[in-house]
């Protein structure tokens, strides 16, 4: 499991939370920089206090392109918080590229990314995180986020685009 900034918006307490539920070999990768080490404290005493310490990985950094398509290729899980309405086409293209599942609150301005095979989680509610993860980590999501890819791809779409273009004239 991984995820961006380390920012109080995006609910890294509740997905801290929902892996003190899961089972212990799943762990949970933070990748960037925590832009208010505030928060980024809270969430250090979070992990403490549920005992996590040796399961949650902070890379407190920014990683070079090539890095990060390293940790992303080793999450099984994409996960995408955030408890406003702010998005990001960005972690649905990583998901396709890299043929990952991936998990999103339930604000409706994520309800386009239900297409890239999200599952959607009910807002602060770890045990409701923690059951979708559990459901999406099978071989089945794997299958449809390859699916997905193909008929996502920059290439279709673009021949899609054309083909709608044309019909207009």
């Amino acid at each position: 499991l991984m995820h961006w900034f380390i920012i109080r918006k995006k609910w890294y307490e509740v997905w801290i939370k929902a892996l003190s539920l899961l089972p212990n070999n799943y762990k949970m990768t933070f990748m960037w920089s925590a832009l208010d080490t505030t928060y980024l404290n809270e969430l250090l005493d979070i992990i403490k206090e549920l005992k996590l310490q040796d399961r949650v990985t902070i890379i407190n950094k920014f990683l070079p392109e090539k890095n990060y398509e390293a940790v992303i290729m080793e999450s099984d899980i994409l996960l995408y918080p955030y408890n406003i309405s702010t998005a990001s086409a960005a972690l649905a293209e990583w998901a396709l590229k890299f043929e990952k599942p991936f998990i999103t609150s339930n604000l409706d301005s994520f309800i386009d990314y239900i297409w890239t095979g999200a599952f959607s989680f009910k807002a602060w509610d770890a045990i409701d995180l923690s059951q979708k993860i559990l459901a999406l980590n099978t071989e089945e999501s794997v299958k449809l986020c390859i699916t997905l890819k193909e008929k996502y791809s920059r290439s279709n779409m673009g021949r899609n685009l054309v083909v709608i273009f044309e019909s207009l004239y």
